[in-house]
C-alpha cells in the first residue's frame, strides 16, 4: 500500500523546501479604491493568484528609442526617481523597467487598454534591492477592483534582452 504525497494549499503539492511560495519578490499594496471587486462583491482568498503577465524588451530597442527621443522618452516611460538620465547603461535599466511595467499590465488584464498606462506603475526597490510595484491610478483601481493584494515582480537582463515576470496574488481585504 502506498501513501499519498502530503498536499499544501488548495490541493497542490508542497512548494519545494516547503516555504509555500515565500521568497517570491516584489509586493505592493494598491493605493486608492477599497470597493467591492469583480461586479460579485467577493474577494479572492489570499494567496490565489490572480493574474501574471510576462514581458520580453530588446535593449537595442529601447536604446533606439533613447538616442531619437532622449529624456523625453525617460520621462514618458519612467516616474521621478526611476531612472537617472546620467545613468552607465542606462538603455538596459529602462528595458527592465519598460518589460516590468508591460507585464504588471498584463497580470492587470489591461495592457494599455482602458486607461492604464506606464506611469500608473513604479518599479520600486524594496528590501536588499529586490523590486517592488507601487500603483496609481487607474491601475491602483484595477488591483483593488480584483482583489490584488500583493505583487510579485521579478526583472532580469541577459544577452541584449530584459525580460520581467509579474504575479498577482490575492489578499482577501485590501487596504
Amino acid at each position: 500500500m502506498s501513501q499519498r504525497p502530503k498536499r499544501g494549499r488548495a490541493g497542490a503539492p508542497p512548494a519545494p523546501g516547503g516555504a509555500g511560495g515565500r521568497g517570491v519578490r516584489g509586493e505592493t499594496e494598491p493605493k486608492g479604491g477599497g470597493g467591492e471587486g469583480g461586479g460579485s462583491g467577493l474577494r479572492p482568498p489570499g494567496g490565489a493568484v490572480i493574474g501574471i503577465g510576462i514581458d520580453l524588451v530588446e535593449v537595442a530597442r529601447i536604446a533606439r528609442l533613447l538616442a531619437r527621443h532622449g529624456e523625453r522618452a525617460v520621462a514618458r516611460i519612467c516616474n521621478e526617481g526611476e531612472a537617472d538620465v546620467r545613468r552607465v547603461a542606462l538603455d538596459q535599466h529602462v528595458a527592465g523597467l519598460f518589460a516590468a511595467k508591460e507585464a504588471v499590465l498584463k497580470a492587470l488584464g489591461t495592457g494599455w487598454a482602458q486607461g492604464t498606462a506606464f506611469r500608473q506603475v513604479e518599479v520600486v526597490r524594496g528590501e536588499g534591492g529586490a523590486p517592488g510595484v507601487r500603483l496609481h491610478d487607474v491601475a491602483a483601481a484595477r488591483a483593488a477592483a480584483l482583489g490584488v493584494g500583493r505583487i510579485h515582480l521579478s526583472i532580469t537582463h541577459d544577452g541584449g534582452y530584459a525580460a520581467a515576470v509579474a504575479v498577482l496574488e490575492g489578499g482577501g481585504d485590501v487596504r
